[in-house]
This record gives structure tokens, sequence and C-alpha cells, in this order.
């Protein structure tokens, strides 16, 4: 069985490293992860790859599901944390789209 890949809205910028995105994820409770990922794992809001800028710029983040339980999910999320999201927070990337997997 083939599973769709999925990602979630974040905001981006630069790494320290080229190839190196800083990602920010809104999670309940006003709080945020921030964390590191490859740039492969980033898109911006047009699917292309996203840039390496100072500002925050919005995006999409490469995301797996590892557990579904009612309305939430736990996602693994590329700099190897999980978090429970709302499932409506997971958006189907487009069949159009290169998709990593590590």
């Amino acid at each position: 069985m083939t599973v769709a890949p999925l990602a979630i809205r974040c905001e981006f910028t630069g790494g320290g490293f080229t190839d190196e995105r800083v990602f920010y994820v809104a999670l309940p409770g006003d709080e945020t992860h921030v964390g590191v990922a490859s740039s492969v794992y980033c898109w911006d809001n047009s699917w292309k790859p996203a840039a390496s800028t100072t500002e925050r710029v919005n995006g999409y983040l490469q995301v797996r599901v590892l557990r579904r339980e009612g309305d939430e999910s736990i996602v693994s999320l590329p700099d190897e944390h999980s978090e429970w999201l709302s499932n409506d927070a997971l958006v189907n990337v487009p069949a159009h789209v290169t998709v990593r997997y590590p």
C-alpha cells in the first residue's frame, strides 16, 4: 500500500548551511516548534523548493504520520521530533512535487 505524502503549513528561514532551512511550526496552545531540516523537505506556497532567506517565508514542510487518534495525529518532523497536530493541519503533497524519504 502506498501512502500519500503529507505536509503541514509552516514558515522558513535559511539555515546554517546551504541545504538547510530553519522551520517554524505552529502548535496548539500558541507554542511554536523550531527545527532544522534539509531543503528537500521544504516547499514555498507554490510547491517549489523553499529558498534560503533571512526573512521568514510561508510554505510547507513534509511530515510522516505515525499514528492517528480521533481528530489528531502524531507526526514525525524532518528534525526527528514528533508533535501532535490536528488532522486538519495535514495537507496532501501534489503529485507533481518531488518527495524524498529518508
